[in-house]
């Protein structure tokens, strides 16, 4: 189990910071071991992303990321892994931003207005 510590996050601070933050709030230890596997390990996805010039999204100032940094990652996300991967690589970080969001590092969530895809639904007679 994680060691909780509690950081004041600034707008200044890299998105890495606010994953780290995030990985030691009591709302992280309340999930199930495997949830919180996948969300690190998602998590390390979306900080590794290129969106600017080469530059990783997790080593962006929180208040520097916008909704093209976010957009170029998602469509990276479903070219290299697919819609599942992206979807869940989106709501992943959407956690984090909100997190810092609550802290008052940033004043909006820019995945909020990220258009996802949707799965196509079934026509399958039963």
């Amino acid at each position: 189990m994680r060691q909780q510590r509690q950081l004041d996050l600034k707008s200044n601070h890299k998105l890495r910071v606010a994953v780290d933050a995030y990985l030691h709030t009591p709302d992280f230890a309340k999930l199930s071991g495997a949830t919180q596997k996948t969300y690190e390990s998602r998590l390390a996805v979306v900080c590794e992303t290129p969106v600017q010039m080469g530059k990783l999204l997790g080593n962006m100032r929180l208040a520097d990321i916008s909704l093209k940094h976010i957009t170029y990652a998602y469509d990276r996300w479903l070219n290299e892994s697919g819609q599942r991967a992206a979807n869940y690589n989106a709501s992943c970080l959407s956690i984090v931003l909100n997190h810092a969001r609550r802290h008052e590092a940033i004043l909006y969530n820019p995945v909020s207005l990220l258009k996802r895809k949707t799965d196509k639904p079934r026509r399958g007679l039963w």
